[in-house]
Formats: C-alpha cells, sequence, structure tokens
C-alpha cells in the first residue's frame, strides 16, 4: 500500500526508479497549454490507475499524469461507456429528455454528446398523427368530436394515441317526475320535468289548447294534452295576390309580411304576427 509514496519520496532507496537515480532524469516532452490534473495527488494513485477500468476517471481527473493530453485528447475521451448496450438501445435514448443524463454518461460518442457535438436533437421524430375508427387520420395536438348523441365522444390525438373523454353527461336514478328528453338540434339530451296530460314538442311540454310558434314558420297547438296531440300550420299563409297588388316586408317584431292592395281590395283571415 506505500509503494505510491515511496516511488514519490524513497524511489533511490527503496530501489524504485524508473531510470537511474543517479544521473540527471531524461528530458520529458513540455505538456500542452492548459493540461492540467484537477488531483494534486494523482502520483499516489499509480500508473496503474491510468488504463482499465479506470481510464475514464483517469481522464477526468489526472489527465497530465497518465498522458492524456495532446491533439488526440477530444477524440480519445469522446467515447461510449457501454459501446454494445449503446448499439442495441433505440436512438431515442439520445433526443429524450428523460435519458439525458444516461446517455450523456454512457452514449456519448453514439449521442454526438462528446465536446462540438450538437447532440441528435435534430434527428428527433416528428409527432405521429392518429388514425381514428372512423378511418379519419387526425394530426398531433389536434381534438374532434366522434358522434352527435347522448355517447358522443371528445377525442384528441397525441403522438399516435388517440384519448377519448365522453361528451354528455349521464343521468341515471332520476327521481320520479324527471326524465331524459333529446332536444332538436342538441347532442346531449337534457332532464326535463315529467308534466301529466301534456303535449311535448322539442322537449317542451305544453298544457290543454296551449300554442307556441317556431322561429316565424309554424304556429302550433296542443289539441288533446291526454293523449299528448298538437297540430301545426304555416304561421303565415301563401296568398295569391291579384296583380294591382303587392307584398311588404314584415314590420319590426312581426314575423309575417303584410298585402298590400287599392282600397277597393279587402283580404279577410290574413294573421297579424
Amino acid at each position: 500500500p506505500y509503494v505510491p509514496w515511496a516511488k514519490r519520496n524513497c524511489p533511490n532507496y527503496c530501489n524504485l526508479c524508473e531510470y537511474d537515480c543517479a544521473h540527471t532524469p531524461p528530458t520529458t516532452t513540455p505538456l500542452p497549454f492548459g493540461c492540467r490534473d484537477k488531483l494534486d495527488n494523482c502520483q499516489d494513485y499509480g500508473k496503474d490507475s491510468c488504463t482499465g477500468i479506470f481510464e475514464p476517471w483517469a481522464r477526468e481527473n489526472c489527465q497530465a499524469f497518465c498522458s492524456y493530453c495532446g491533439s488526440t485528447t477530444a477524440q480519445s475521451v469522446c467515447h461510449d461507456e457501454s459501446p454494445e448496450v449503446c448499439a442495441q438501445m433505440d436512438i431515442s435514448i439520445c433526443t429524450s429528455i428523460a435519458y439525458s443524463q444516461w446517455a450523456q454518461k454512457n452514449c456519448m460518442k453514439t449521442c454526438n454528446m462528446c465536446a462540438g457535438g450538437s447532440g441528435l436533437a435534430m434527428t428527433t421524430a416528428a409527432p405521429k398523427a392518429c388514425r381514428y375508427s372512423d378511418g379519419v387520420t387526425h394530426a398531433h395536438g389536434t381534438w374532434w368530436q366522434d358522434g352527435c348523441s347522448a355517447d358522443a365522444k371528445n377525442c384528441t390525438c397525441n403522438d399516435g394515441i388517440a384519448k377519448c373523454l365522453r361528451l354528455c353527461p349521464k343521468f341515471e336514478n332520476l327521481p320520479s317526475g324527471w326524465q331524459v328528453v333529446q332536444v332538436a338540434g342538441q347532442c346531449c339530451p337534457v332532464v326535463k320535468v315529467v308534466a301529466t296530460n301534456a303535449c311535448y314538442y322539442n322537449g317542451v311540454a305544453y298544457g290543454q289548447d296551449q300554442t307556441w310558434s317556431e322561429n316565424c314558420k309554424l304556429t302550433c297547438k296542443c289539441t288533446d294534452a291526454a293523449r299528448g296531440f298538437y297540430q301545426c300550420s304555416e304561421m303565415c299563409p301563401q296568398l295569391q295576390l291579384p296583380d294591382v297588388c303587392h307584398w311588404e316586408s314584415p314590420p319590426a317584431g312581426k314575423c309575417c309580411r303584410r298585402p298590400i292592395c287599392p282600397s277597393y281590395i279587402q283580404i279577410q283571415g290574413y294573421p297579424d304576427v
């Protein structure tokens, strides 16, 4: 255990000289500029610490003592700790943030992470698109709606994987007097109070003889609430006017246009709506 110390302090006495101790030691080549050891006791570890499994450590801490300086330093230092493992690994280990530290330590040559290297970031594959069950291909990061019913879903594409969530809420175990009603023009049903003896139109309950209109097109009346029967007719009748008459646009707040005729022509029963 004292051999390194003896070589440094008592080489002549211990007969451990690397050259004739009685003569001037041979001239050594000056070290390249900037070549120095990180540790001040590299001699204590001996030359055996410069090679084999200790080589990476020696290049990092004792490059001058172990003669690892010079023009070939960068090239010799740039190597894979586990070349066989690096050769078998997927190239994604060089570009994934999760493996960056491991790749820097074990596969720096394969991943082009040596001094002056830019890594393999530019070769990272673009996110994958998703081919959905409807046969449509959706780009990464996009979303779409699957269907328009109580079972409709909102979906998104994340690097080749489609993830979907239910669009509409589920109504279960409703109390008596409530029911799920599908509303025209909407994907998701709604919960409505169940009315007895009523006419249902677009999810709305109307009582006996109650009237309603739809978008200035139809006027409806609940004619038999007990059986849910109602009748609808055109809100604005289509009339064939005499040539001396003409139509005017509906007044503000009204639905039907107005027939305009000379005073000697009277049109009866046209709705004022």
